[in-house]
């Protein structure tokens, strides 16, 4: 918290988050979902892995970073929180829908709450075999119809992206991320949601009153 007073304390019932508001003209939001889910499992003796929101993708992924008017701090990203009962080294492992492991991270961690961020980014080499596994199960699948399959680059975007040098972005689906420390493994869910569909720049001209058309 900044040095300065704190005059009102609240958790916001719907957002789950502590919001305090300070004399510095400035409020302070603290993420205290990961607190209230562990205090309700009464449960501090496992390692745990708490809820992570959605992520919105972006178009912008799937294109070459600008020089100009990239900033690292604004980054897509997503904060992984988890209880961990013992300190140690954390192995951090992102599957994709199939289960296939596509990025793997590493931290240390202290007994009690941590968290850390994953920047939403796949390893190449990982994701080209996911990728390979699951349209090779997918053209299996559909080796008993009539008509092959015809060859499409949306079923490889990682491919693409890596023959056009774009960052290597996950693409919208579900995830699963599995912590383990020591022993102990825990696992949560991530959806990434493919991007929001384009919107007319112009409105819809109002309709006069009296008129149908």
């Amino acid at each position: 918290l900044p040095n300065v007073p704190v005059h009102d304390l609240v958790v916001h019932p719907r957002e789950r988050e502590l919001v305090a508001g300070t004399h510095g003209r400035s409020i302070w939001i603290v993420d205290v979902l990961p607190l209230q889910d562990l205090v309700a499992s009464g449960d501090v003796t496992g390692l745990k892995v708490f809820y992570v929101d959605a992520v919105q993708a972006s178009r912008g992924w799937r294109s070459e970073r600008s020089r100009w008017y990239f900033q690292p701090d604004q980054a897509p990203r997503s904060t992984v929180s988890f209880w961990s009962p013992e300190a140690g080294a954390a192995s951090i492992e992102v599957l994709d829908g199939n289960d296939a492991v596509i990025r793997r991270l590493s931290s240390e961690a202290v007994e009690g709450m941590n968290s850390f961020d994953w920047d939403l980014l796949v390893d190449g080499e990982l994701a080209l075999v996911a990728e390979s596994t699951a349209l090779e199960k997918a053209r299996e699948s559909a080796a008993d119809e009539e008509e092959p399959a015809i060859a499409n680059l949306a079923d490889t975007p990682y491919a693409e992206s890596i023959r056009l040098g774009h960052a290597l972005y996950a693409v919208p689906g579900d995830y699963t991320i599995r912590v383990s420390v020591g022993d102990n493994s825990d696992s949560t869910e991530l959806e990434i949601k493919s991007p929001k569909s384009f919107q007319p720049r112009l409105k819809k001209a109002y309709q006069l009153r009296g008129k149908k058309d």
